[in-house]
């Protein structure tokens, strides 16, 4: 079993909660709209949106995983899992610049900050069980535990304004769940093309609606580890048409 930061990635914002019919087709509005962590676009809110989100980046090849790109090509409309939904996520660590047109009306998923962890049952590589009476989620969890509440830095600005308050508010833990890991994230000594995967994530992440024009959003976060500390921003400038 292995952990991976997700520099901006992990559980997630949603619209439509309730009263509201994502089925309509929406117009952009005219401010900024930020969906709290009850709301849903549709079938997603910020847990499915994060799961989506890990499912779309790790099934592929390191080269082909969004988070490795520099200029924001595979984040295009095309690429998007989820319909109506940008999901523009940070990078491995370090700074990186990007450009994406997102449409009218769709949502942008963003995630400043973010760790998964994953285990494969009778991993011959990774002999490692849960403790008699523990959960599975509980240990696979336990890989994770604290990562997030070390954060610091945590920000997400829209054109030099922060977008929320407190970014620590939108943290979103998945409930565990499973996929087939690309075997760039897994340990080349043992043949993992046929098995899922069970997985956890773990982040702070947003999910909101722009107006039209052009925009610069940035995030960014730190986990101050004192042999391998990490930093990731992200600054996106951004065409919404």
């Amino acid at each position: 079993m292995k952990n991976a930061l997700l520099p901006a990635l992990l559980s997630l914002m949603v619209l439509c909660l309730i009263t509201f019919s994502c089925q309509k087709e929406e117009v952009a509005p005219d401010v900024l709209q930020v969906l709290s962590l009850t709301e849903k676009v549709g079938n997603y809110g910020y847990e499915e949106l994060s799961q989506e989100s890990i499912k779309w980046m790790f099934s592929k090849p390191l080269a082909q995983n969004p988070l490795s790109d520099e200029t924001g090509a595979l984040f295009d409309v095309k690429n998007q899992p989820i319909p109506n939904v940008m999901i523009l996520q940070s990078n491995l660590g370090g700074k990186s610049t990007r450009a994406i047109t997102v449409p009218a009306g769709h949502y942008v998923f963003i995630t400043p900050l973010a760790t998964f962890a994953y285990y494969f049952e009778n991993d011959k590589c990774d002999p490692t069980k849960p403790a008699q009476g523990q959960s599975l989620d509980n240990f696979v969890y336990s890989y994770i535990d604290g990562w997030m509440d070390a954060a610091t830095n945590l920000s997400a600005k829209l054109d030099g304004v922060e977008m929320v308050p407190d970014l620590k508010k939108y943290r979103v833990k998945t409930k565990m769940f499973q996929m087939l890991l690309d075997k760039d994230y897994t340990d080349p000594n043992c043949d993992y093309s046929n098995q899922k995967a069970y997985i956890v994530g773990d982040g702070y992440q947003l999910l909101f609606k722009l107006p039209k024009g052009k925009h610069v959003l940035t995030f960014q976060g730190d986990i101050p580890d004192p042999t391998n500390p990490f930093h990731a921003e992200v600054t996106w400038n951004l065409t919404v048409e």
